[in-house]
């Protein structure tokens, strides 16, 4: 779908305006002074006034494909989960998930979900609820289900770090069967004391061998117990370690009301940022249909450029870079528009003190106060 992506930032733009026309002025040498010397020589310049003029570079006013589908990612908390059993039959099943940094999914499933295949090509289909009640927004993860780390090989490393930690950093003189490194002597502390201490551990002058084992076990607990933080922050629950898979993404398809599909790269989709607007979106889009339904008609007919009466408009998503809307006519059917914000909006304040000033700004344009001087959305897409 092609989208105007005029600037509305000429709106804003300061104006020159001169109350008196600009005469030329006769200037007349002072007289020289005899009983003083001037410091000073005269200096020669010339002064010009530039205009800019009034196009702006064109920016994109949409988000990317990867941004929406990280948005949606981070707005939903359920999916469709298919791959393969053991029948080579495909199967899909709800499940809950949470998103790392990275928009990685983390699954939880329970033993009753866990009939798959030894190919673990999986998808997970995540749909956003509709917007406004007229569009539906959703994503397609495609990738490989896995735990995300071998239980078995994170606890062993795990307790011959507790041990080496215990022995060598802090000092425990330890017997000489405790000294041993062997599974057998290791004990469970290391789930519980192992970041107990304050301050950071140090692995300075340590063999290399021991010093990278460290870091990797380091690193291994950090990222198992970020998941479960990830799992509490989103559903305020614990979760078993042994019940946690993650999809390890590999190209995501983005979709749009059913229509619109995008293929986007796991690069893309995990270097791209969620919107900033997605946690009141749905608010902000509820509160301006109901209380500024008289603004929303009115950018119809200043900031899209119609041939057609419009006898409904709705605002149905907003974010950083603009809103949607959704125009009804009874000659010529539905259609929506893309209505860019003059500059980006970071959070729900600028949200609303950018919309306000559009809204002033197209009640003068209205009435006459000020002059059309932007060009308008010119690109329509027709639903039905």
């Amino acid at each position: 779908m092609l989208l105007q992506t005029q600037s509305l930032a000429t709106h804003f733009a300061p104006s020159l305006t001169f109350s008196k026309p600009i005469t030329k002025t006769q200037f007349t040498p002072p007289k020289p002074n005899p009983f003083r010397q001037s410091l000073f020589r005269a200096l020669k310049c010339s002064l010009s006034v530039v205009l800019e003029p009034m196009h702006l570079e064109l920016r994109r006013n949409k988000p990317f494909p990867a941004e929406v589908s990280r948005t949606i990612m981070e707005l939903a908390s359920v999916g469709t989960l298919s791959t393969l059993t053991e029948e080579n039959w495909p199967l899909g099943i709800g499940v809950r998930f949470a998103v790392d940094e990275e928009g990685t999914p983390v699954l939880c499933l329970n033993a009753s979900n866990r009939q798959f295949s030894i190919d673990k090509r999986s998808s997970l289909h995540v749909q956003q609820l509709e917007q406004c009640g007229l569009r539906t927004t959703q994503c397609t993860i495609q990738g490989s289900l896995d735990k995300p780390e071998d239980r078995m090989v994170l606890k062993c490393i795990g307790c011959f770090l507790n041990r080496f930690w215990m022995y060598w950093v802090v000092g425990i003189q330890s017997s000489g069967d405790e000294r041993r490194f062997g599974l057998e002597s290791c004990s469970t502390m290391f789930d519980v004391d192992f970041m107990a201490g304050e301050g950071q551990l140090s692995f300075e002058g340590l063999d290399p061998f021991l010093h990278d084992v460290s870091l990797l076990s380091v690193e291994c607990w950090l990222s198992f117990n970020q998941l479960h933080s990830l799992w509490k922050k989103r559903f305020g629950e614990e979760v078993d370690e042994d019940l946690i898979y993650v999809v390890a993404v590999e190209r995501v398809l983005q979709i749009e009301n059913f229509e619109d599909c995008v293929w986007v790269t796991s690069s893309d989709y995990k270097n791209a940022q969620p919107d900033p607007l997605r946690d009141f979106a749905e608010k902000l889009v509820n509160d301006i249909n109901t209380n500024n339904m008289e603004d929303v008609n009115r950018f119809c007919n200043i900031y899209v450029d119609l041939d057609f009466q419009v006898s409904e408009a709705k605002v149905i998503w907003v974010d950083r870079l603009g809103f949607d809307m959704r125009l009804f006519s009874p000659q010529k059917g539905v259609f929506e528009a893309r209505v860019p914000f003059p500059s980006e909006v970071m959070d729900e304040k600028g949200a609303k003190s950018t919309f306000n000033c559009m809204s002033q700004l197209a009640w003068e344009v209205e009435k006459n106060f000020h002059v059309l001087d932007f060009q308008k959305v010119k690109q329509l897409k027709q639903i039905s």
